[in-house]
């Protein structure tokens, strides 16, 4: 669990849960900050993104020893200076049981590089993100881009049809303190599904049991 956040708070959450008896479920944590929306591509913000690492997954990931390794995409090729291939993992669910595939990775390169993203340099020199078919897409870029791997770390995966259903195929303008339905609720396919939200005061996010990972340790229940 602690590769999926920001080294300053893996340090804090290793000594929670050293001190955790191997029973317990619930990891509670506070802090004198909060998250500042569960819209994955309105705020770039350490803390944030920490957290919606537990709820969303990029085509890539950084391991423990910080090297790019897969997470939503299986394999990657470069097929070309300006092509890169990417094979996706099959049989993946978002937490509405809906099925994940080209169509989300191709709507979230978009959601990405839309006006209100602060997220867009994650996606610098990117045309499009183009489907070949449910699991391949490619990603086609208007030159060499030997750092978009690592970039794409950053890159969280958003359901296209839970989106749409709810308004929200833009990220929320963080900048002018837009209300959206993605800014309190969230739909990844990540190990913790988001239960509730409750700005600075509760946010509660439990296991996924349905997780296409193995997930380390015994937490339940983060809160």
């Amino acid at each position: 669990m602690s590769h999926r956040i920001v080294p300053a708070l893996a340090a804090t959450v290793a000594v929670l849960l050293a001190a955790l008896p191997a029973q317990a479920a619930t990891l509670r944590w506070s802090g004198a900050g909060d998250i500042s929306t569960m819209d994955p591509h309105a705020n770039n913000e350490g803390f944030t993104n920490a957290y919606h690492d537990h709820i969303y997954e990029p085509l890539v990931t950084r391991g423990k020893d910080l090297k790019v390794e897969p997470s939503l995409a299986l394999s990657w090729q470069q097929l070309s200076p300006t092509v890169m291939r990417f094979k996706l993992r099959p049989n993946v669910k978002f937490h509405d049981g809906s099925p994940f595939n080209a169509d989300d990775v191709v709507f979230t390169f978009q959601r990405v590089l839309s006006d209100t993203s602060n997220f867009k340099p994650y996606l610098a020199g990117v045309k499009e993100a183009k489907k070949i078919d449910d699991l391949t897409i490619d990603v086609i870029t208007d030159g060499p881009a030997p750092v978009l791997i690592g970039q794409l770390t950053e890159v969280r995966m958003m359901s296209r049809s839970w989106a749409a259903k709810h308004n929200v195929q833009k990220p929320q303008d963080y900048k002018n303190k837009e209300e959206t339905f993605a800014v309190r609720n969230a739909n990844g396919t990540g190990p913790y599904i988001l239960r509730s939200r409750d700005p600075d005061v509760k946010t509660v996010a439990v296991k996924n049991s349905n997780w296409w990972g193995k997930l380390e340790g015994n937490v339940d229940e983060i809160v």
